[in-house]
C-alpha cells in the first residue's frame, strides 16, 4: 500500500529504529530477505557454540533473574513441565491436587495429567476468569500458571499470583516460555520455586534449541536428599546441565543478547506490539485482548472465521504467524530482530490480504475457539471416572 497514510506511518517507524539502542542485534541472526518471522519459532543466531556450558548458564540466570546454579537446561519445555511438576509434589507429598491454567499447550495439559497419574493425585484447571483464592486450597501441592497468557497475550502479576499460592501452603511452576527474551523477567523477586522456558521462541536458538528450568535454591537440598530422580528416571530439574549443550545454537543467540537488561527488552517489545495495534484499527478481525488491567505481552492473537485461509495468505507474502486451530492467528512479536518498521510491514500486508477479500467458496472453520470454561469442564469431565 501507497497511502499518505501508511508512508507516514513508515516513515514514523523508520525514525523509531534510528534511535533503537537494540537494532544493532539484528544482525547477529539469520534473517531471511523478505521473510517476516512473526511466529517466534524459526530464528536462529548465524553461529553457533559460541561459550561453555556455564556461559549458557550464567545468560539464562541474567535473562531470567535466577542465579546460574538454578539453570538446568534440557528436554523440551512440556517434558521440563512434567520434570518440575513431579519435583514440585515430592515437596508437598500430603497435597494431591495439581491445579494448571486452562490455556496450555495439548503436550503440556498431556503431560501434566500424566504427572498426576504418576503421583495418584488429580489434575484440575483453573479458569483465569475464577478468583484464584477460591480454588487453591489445602489440598494443592502445585500451581503451575504461564507467565505470558498464550491466547490472549495479557502478562499475569507473577509476584502477587506467588505470594497468594504461598499463602496457601502450595508451591508455583511459571511458564515463561512466553516471556523469557522479551519481558522483565524476575524469578528471584518473583519468589518462584520452580520455572521452565524454552530456546527457541524468543533466544535465537533455533526451532531444536533445548529447554530449560530454574529450581529455587531454597529446594535444591530437600530434592537432593531424595533419590537420584524424581520418579521413573526422570532426573530432578536441578541437576546440572550437560557440556554437551554448550555447542547448541542457543550459546550464541544468549551471546548476542549478552548486556541487554530484560527492561530494555521489555520496553522495545511494549512499543511494537502497541504500534502493530494501532494499526487494526477497523480491520475486520477480532483481536483477542487481555483480561481487564493486564499489560499486553509479546504476541497478538486475532479471530477469524477463515484462520487458515488467513494464515496462508500472510504467509505467501512472506510474513510467517502462527495459526493456532480453528480460528485464531497469532502474530509474535521478538525484539532482538524484529524492527518497527518490520511491524508496520505486518501490519499492511494484514490489510492487503483482508482488502483482497475470500476466494469463492471459501468455507469458515468448521468450530469456534472454546471458552476457558468449555474447556475446563470438558477436561474435568474426561478426569472423572
Amino acid at each position: 500500500m501507497n497511502s499518505p497514510g501508511w508512508a507516514s506511518t513508515r516513515a514514523r517507524a523508520a525514525s523509531w529504529d534510528d534511535a533503537d539502542a537494540l537494532a544493532a542485534t539484528r544482525s547477529a541472526f539469520l534473517l531471511r530477505e523478505g521473510v517476516l518471522h512473526c511466529d517466534g519459532t524459526g530464528v536462529r543466531a548465524r553461529t553457533t557454540g559460541s561459550g561453555t556450558a556455564p556461559d549458557v548458564l550464567g545468560r539464562l540466570a541474567s535473562l531470567t533473574g535466577a542465579t546460574p546454579d538454578e539453570i538446568r537446561l534440557a528436554d523440551s519445555a512440556s517434558m521440563n513441565t512434567f520434570a518440575t511438576l513431579l519435583a514440585a509434589t515430592r515437596l508437598r507429598p500430603d497435597r494431591p491436587v495439581l491445579l494448571l491454567d486452562s490455556g496450555r499447550a495439548a503436550a503440556d495439559r498431556y503431560l501434566a495429567r500424566s504427572a498426576a497419574d504418576f503421583r495418584g493425585g488429580r489434575l484440575h484447571w483453573w479458569d483465569p476468569a475464577e478468583d484464584l483464592d477460591s480454588v487453591v486450597d489445602e489440598q494443592v501441592a502445585v500451581v503451575s500458571l504461564s507467565h505470558t497468557d498464550p491466547v490472549s497475550g495479557g502478562v499475569r502479576d507473577a509476584a502477587a499470583i506467588t505470594a497468594r499460592v504461598h499463602a496457601h501452603g502450595a508451591l508455583v511452576v511459571w511458564d515463561v516460555t512466553g516471556s523469557t527474551g522479551a519481558l522483565d523477567v524476575a524469578l528471584r523477586d518473583w519468589d518462584a520455586d520452580f520455572a521452565v522456558g524454552c530456546g527457541h521462541k524468543f533466544l535465537g536458538g533455533g526451532p531444536d534449541a533445548p529447554s530449560f528450568t530454574m529450581t529455587a535454591r531454597r529446594h535444591h537440598d530437600t530434592l537432593a536428599a531424595g533419590p537420584g530422580d524424581i520418579g521413573g528416571g526422570v532426573p530432578h530439574p536441578a541437576a546440572r546441565a550437560d557440556n554437551t549443550l554448550s555447542t547448541s545454537g542457543l550459546g550464541a543467540g544468549l551471546a548476542a543478547l549478552e548486556g541487554i537488561p530484560p527492561e530494555r527488552l521489555h520496553a522495545k517489545t511494549a512499543g511494537l506490539v502497541r504500534l502493530f495495534l494501532e494499526l487494526l484499527v477497523d480491520l475486520p478481525v477480532d483481536v483477542v485482548r487481555p483480561a481487564s488491567g493486564q499489560p499486553h505481552g509479546p504476541h497478538v492473537t486475532l479471530r477469524h472465521d477463515h484462520a487458515r485461509w488467513l494464515t496462508g495468505e500472510l504467509f505467501a507474502r512472506g510474513v510467517l504467524v502462527d495459526h493456532v486451530e480453528p480460528d485464531l492467528v497469532r502474530f509474535v512479536f521478538a525484539p532482538a530482530w524484529l524492527s518497527y518498521g518490520d511491524a508496520v510491514e505486518a501490519a499492511e500486508t494484514l490489510h492487503e490480504v483482508l482488502a483482497a477479500g475470500l476466494p469463492p467458496g471459501a468455507q469458515p472453520s468448521a468450530r469456534r475457539m472454546r471458552t476457558a470454561n468449555e474447556v475446563t469442564n470438558s477436561q474435568n469431565n474426561a478426569a472423572a471416572p
